[in-house]
């Protein structure tokens, strides 16, 4: 035999309690959702390169090598 199933009831006060929680969070997910729409990509300019007569170099320090008989 089958036992009839019963719907289950909701506790009022929680819905009371958890109703007005959710409607807050929808709305600031709204507003974020909004507010992310309203900025607009700025691009940033860049500056043309300037050519400048200064190269870099490595400095080589050569020792000079003398051949001694010992």
């Amino acid at each position: 035999m089958v036992a009839p199933k019963s719907k289950r009831k909701r506790n009022k006060t929680v819905v009371a309690l958890l109703l007005p929680a959710l409607i807050f969070i929808a709305i600031i997910g709204w507003a974020m959702y909004w507010i992310g729409g309203q900025k607009k990509p700025n691009k940033i300019q860049c500056k043309p390169v300037e050519k400048d007569n200064v190269s870099i170099t490595p400095i080589v320090y050569e020792e000079n090598q003398e051949i001694t008989n010992a």
